[in-house]
């Protein structure tokens, strides 16, 4: 074999190295490219049962949220923080007789009693400051013109800037303490108009009521003889005298 055919043959099988070679590679990257295939068909479908499964969640808490929220006999309700009210369940409908959409088209102000209406605003401003307010009453208007008497919690979400709230109808408690009052003040009137003076004192001999002729007896008002000992309103020595009839 001359020194070309050499040559020729050397040129042959390098090529057929770099062949093999070639081949070798081009199986590898076939290996690569189906397990990347795969591995991707796999992400895929853990991305899928991931978005499925947070998507059960999302409706479980709406569900929750529905029961809670939209089904409760309590007056809850979403307001920002220029007085409007975003969402409210249906528990207002059926205590006030305006639906959703007059609720929030409105101004809260709108359906809350006029000598109320400053102090609701007074709370409003605490609530925007961050406070949490509990225990506010005030009044708001019924579609047929009467009151309730609400009974607020309420908190401002900074992170969305809104307010949660959740209010109690306490008309028929406030309607009973009026009665209780006006029972009371009726009882007083005709207390004050015995012609004797009257008082009436506790185990610890403590005025707790007077009528108009006692404080005219004592020469003190009500207010500075109610709470007051007996004996600091008669003297020691008249208590000692007075005492055990008392």
């Amino acid at each position: 074999m001359n020194k070309k055919d050499q040559y020729l043959h050397k040129k042959i099988k390098n090529l057929q190295k770099e062949n093999k070679s070639l081949k070798k590679q081009l199986q590898i990257k076939r290996k690569i490219k189906v397990k990347l295939k795969n591995q991707l068909a796999k992400n895929i479908q853990d991305l899928n049962l991931t978005i499925v499964d947070k998507s059960n969640t999302l409706k479980k808490i709406e569900n929750k949220y529905n029961h809670f929220f939209k089904l409760s006999l309590n007056l809850f309700c979403i307001a920002d923080t220029n007085g409007y009210f975003l969402e409210v369940n249906s528990a207002w409908e059926k205590l006030l007789g305006y639906n959703t959409e007059e609720l929030t088209s409105n101004q809260f102000f709108y359906f809350i009693h006029p000598e109320d209406q400053e102090k609701t605003q007074r709370e409003l401003n605490k609530i925007k400051s961050g406070e949490k307010i509990r225990n506010f009453e005030n009044r708001y208007r019924c579609k047929d013109g009467s009151y309730r008497w609400l009974l607020w919690t309420s908190i401002l979400v900074s992170t969305e800037n809104v307010i949660y709230a959740t209010a109690n109808d306490i008309t028929e408690r406030k309607l009973a303490e009026e009665k209780l009052y006006l029972s009371k003040e009726e009882l007083r009137l005709i207390l004050d108009s015995l012609p004797i003076g009257i008082s009436y004192i506790d185990n610890q001999r403590r005025y707790r009521f007077v009528n108009r002729l006692h404080e005219i007896w004592q020469n003190s008002p009500r207010d500075q003889i109610i709470g007051k000992y007996v004996w600091e309103k008669l003297g020691k020595e008249s208590y000692e005298n007075q005492g055990k009839f008392l």
